[in-house]
């Protein structure tokens, strides 16, 4: 598709690449197919920390990324906080620019300079609510009455864009929850750049390999975040709660958490079996871990939607979630996933029981991938439609 109208489509986030989470992924994808299908994109995120300026991704994409000052987030390493007041440059700029909408993914920073610019402008905005903030902030603010008036100011954020959009329909639900009273939220779901992949089997063949793993050791697989919300303790826990099991566990990600986390497993007594690797921004090398697990591990309490493991459903390897999850909405029990209770016990014995049954583990694995992993391009075909409508 080529581009239908002269100007710019400019996406706001707080996070994006070096910084790899579902929201900065996502941002990513939309501003390269936007531009794959001929149109002018923009990014706008704050700087990235100075020891991972040589991992910003800007230089490798024909879209353009603006950055302005930040400083880091203590209790939420990687991420940093967008100094706004200090964007004013930035903003002016593009304020003159052909921007004709904006696109907020958060609604802090990088949010706050899209509603100013669209204001100013007189161009549509549109907010996409993807996380479940009252989580964040409860655990660093003891004040009920602070982490109240800012979810208020959340909440009046979202009802003041032209359209609020969720990834699925259960997170209109947590918004409605915080007391939003605007429109009904659009469904627009997320993609996934892995779900056109051919080589999952040569992928799985040398990872493997490379691991020292064989083809009868189960390997279990988490990809996130390394925090308490995403409930990396829960999966040590269980993992020790296998007991005698055989497997081995990789771990992939960076966050507040991960120093604490080894310890844990080395005083579970699981440390030998626990690869914790860090982040991984190779999306090739991260294509490979999921091609080479058996099951994917998503206790999640935290997530509205999950890519991650619709990114394990494309390189068939089934996921193991917690009933009643937002993100487990999809998960259809021994169809295309796995449920349990929030039971470290229960959880060790759904994992012990997925992986004595070899042969229903692979139709599973072969409906997830047929049932969650939609493409970025698909995706953003729609978002590129739903703009359209806005502007017209």
């Amino acid at each position: 598709m080529t581009s239908t109208t002269q100007g710019t489509f400019a996406l706001f986030n707080d996070s994006f690449p070096p910084i790899m989470d579902g929201v900065s992924i996502c941002v990513y994808n939309y501003a390269k197919h936007l531009t794959a299908m001929g149109e002018k994109a923009i990014v706008v995120t704050p700087e990235a920390a100075p020891n991972d300026k040589d991992k910003a991704i800007e230089a490798r994409d024909t879209f353009s990324v603006y950055r302005y000052p930040s400083f880091p987030l203590p209790f939420h390493k990687p991420h940093r906080v967008g100094l706004s007041l200090f964007a004013y440059p930035l903003a002016r700029r593009l304020y003159k620019s052909d921007i004709r909408l904006v696109h907020a993914h958060c609604p802090f920073s990088s949010g706050l300079i899209a509603k100013r610019i669209a204001t100013q402008k007189g161009i549509p905005m549109v907010a996409t609510f993807h996380s479940k903030y009252r989580y964040d902030f409860e655990r660093v603010i003891k004040s009920k009455a602070l982490v109240d008036l800012i979810i208020k100011n959340i909440v009046e954020f979202y009802e003041e864009a032209d359209e609020v959009w969720v990834p699925q329909e259960e997170v209109a639900e947590t918004l409605f929850q915080y007391g939003y009273k605007g429109k009904r939220p659009i469904v627009m779901p997320n993609g996934n750049d892995l779900s056109e992949r051919t080589d999952r089997d040569a992928l799985r063949v040398a990872r493997r390999r490379q691991l020292g793993i064989t083809d009868d050791c189960p390997l279990l697989l988490y990809v996130g975040q390394q925090t308490r919300e995403k409930n990396v303790p829960f999966i040590l826990q269980s993992l020790h709660d296998l007991g005698d099991l055989p497997y081995q566990m990789v771990s992939v990600g960076d966050g507040y958490g991960l120093e604490e986390f080894k310890k844990l497993a080395q005083s579970l007594g699981i440390g030998e079996k626990v690869l914790f690797t860090g982040s991984i921004y190779d999306r090739d090398t991260l294509a490979s871990y999921y091609a080479a697990a058996d099951l994917f591990l998503f206790p999640s309490n935290y997530d509205t939607w999950g890519l991650v493991f619709r990114e394990a459903a494309a390189m068939q390897t089934p996921s193991l979630l917690l009933a009643n999850s937002t993100a487990a909405t999809v998960i259809k029990d021994h169809f295309n996933g796995y449920l349990s209770i929030e039971s470290p016990t229960e959880y060790a014995q759904k994992i012990a029981q997925i992986l004595s049954n070899p042969e229903e583990r692979n139709l599973v694995a072969r409906h997830a991938q047929v049932t969650l992993a939609e493409s970025w391009s698909a995706v953003v075909e729609r978002v590129h439609d739903r703009y359209m409508r806005l502007l017209h």
